[in-house]
């Protein structure tokens, strides 16, 4: 049980600095309450991450032959899956893994306590599922939630839902109408000047993490959808929208991750 929650531990980190696919999921009632759902494959990255370890560690090797990409990818597989041979289905509480400076904070543990983070998969499914589903009576304390992540991890609320490019968000709900506006955060990094070397390195780097990845955020409303205003709506239909970024358009500040949905009577 204490290695699953280490793994599970990881796997939350990890979540929040995912470099493949990310599908967020918020649901609303028609009092204002619902559910926030955020997962992606864990898979990806780790072959990505120890494809590029393996291969630089064996270009230092010239006492070997150098291996291909596909032999050091299929080596790497072999790597992960033996690590994870059974099905897993697990649910986490955040709280049996957060310090004691959380815990003892009653502000905070009143907004982390309907938080439980999740993993799921295995061999057989080839993927392995990470995440987190938030309980929320209102649309307030899904953005005190987020606030809370973002002030005691400001890295992981930059790839975590709705600050993917370092922007606050702030969502309306009322009567017919739910919105999603964002606007730039302003940290001690932004006011520093960067080298052009130094943005060859983070754009490089951003291109390693998320590449071809994509975000995706899927609404579902009480009522039927009369009309949706945003960028990259992908599908609208009865009572769910669905809009799709890309991960790299994101970061970049490219897209903006706004919109507005007007419900029918």
């Amino acid at each position: 049980m204490k290695a699953l929650k280490m793994i599970l531990g990881l796997a939350l980190t990890l979540s929040l600095f995912s470099c493949g696919n990310v599908t967020e999921e918020i649901t609303i009632k028609e009092d204002g309450s619902g559910t926030y759902h955020v997962e992606y494959d864990m898979i990806p990255m780790m072959k990505q991450m120890s494809f590029q370890m393996i291969k630089a560690f064996s270009a230092l090797d010239t006492t070997k032959p150098a291996k291909s990409d596909e032999e050091i990818m299929a080596k790497v597989e072999e790597m992960i899956w033996a690590k994870f041979p059974e099905k897993i289905d697990s649910i986490i509480d955040y709280k049996e893994i957060l310090p004691d400076s959380i815990l003892n904070d009653k502000k905070k543990m009143a907004v982390i306590e309907n938080a439980n983070g999740f993993l799921r998969g295995g061999k057989e499914e080839g993927v392995l599922m990470s995440g987190m589903d938030y309980r929320f009576s209102n649309i307030s304390e899904l953005e005190a939630f987020f606030e809370l992540m973002e002030k005691n991890n400001p890295e992981a609320r930059k790839t975590q839902g709705l600050n993917l490019s370092g922007k606050t968000s702030a969502y309306t709900f009322k009567k017919r109408l739910i919105s999603r506006t964002s606007k730039k955060s302003k940290s001690k990094g932004d006011e520093e000047e960067k080298t052009p070397e130094e943005k060859a390195k983070e754009e490089k780097m951003m291109e390693e993490m998320f590449g071809e990845g994509t975000f995706r955020t899927v609404i579902n409303l009480p009522k039927e959808v009369e009309s949706v205003k945003g960028t990259n709506v992908i599908s609208q239909e009865g009572k769910k929208v669905v809009l799709e970024y890309s991960m790299m358009d994101i970061m970049n500040d490219k897209v903006s991750t706004d919109f507005e949905i007007i419900m029918k009577k």
